[in-house]
């Protein structure tokens, strides 16, 4: 996942997730260095440096803020998708991405049907573990509910602890 040349585009929510629990670390030992549009970096900077990812986004050299040449594809995206995920999955199609970091349903759906290849905090996470990153999945899964506010069910934790060899 971390070859140089590769493209990794991130919507929001990831970056605001990790960043959260104070996990961004993984984003760049797993992919190097994360395109964002510009409309990410203005939903993470729109409320000042406070917003969780904001002062990593204008200070940290591993990301990139780059703008979108489709903007009728984002105008067709944005009737169902917000505009940070309508721009993320412009420019993960303009780039030929690797892989676009999106945890949205909706976003994840058009992505795929446009054969887009996604990947989501979780299997981040399961990612990480595989590479010796983390010890153990669980406690971060944990935090992510408790610090992040994420939203996961049961079924689906117990699907990615049991794939990492984790008990739940």
């Amino acid at each position: 996942m971390d070859q140089a040349a590769e493209i990794y585009v991130s919507d929001t929510t990831a970056i605001t997730n990790l960043a959260a629990i104070k996990r961004l670390d993984l984003l760049k030992a797993l992919f190097r260095r994360i395109v964002i549009p510009t409309a990410v970096k203005d939903e993470l900077t729109r409320h000042g440096m406070g917003t969780l990812g904001a002062e990593e986004v204008a200070t940290e050299t591993w990301f990139e803020v780059r703008g979108v040449g489709n903007q009728a594809l984002v105008r067709q995206l944005r009737t169902i998708l917000d505009a940070g995920e309508s721009e993320a999955v412009t420019l993960a199609q303009e780039l030929n991405a690797r892989l676009l970091i999106i945890d949205e349903y909706k976003g994840r759906q058009v992505a795929e049907k446009m054969s887009i290849r996604i990947i989501g905090v979780l299997s981040i996470l399961v990612e990480a573990k595989r590479r010796g990153l983390v010890p153990a999945v669980k406690p971060i899964i944990q935090q992510l509910r408790d610090d992040a506010g994420f939203r996961l069910s049961d079924n689906l934790v117990f699907r990615v602890l049991s794939a990492v060899g984790e008990s739940r």
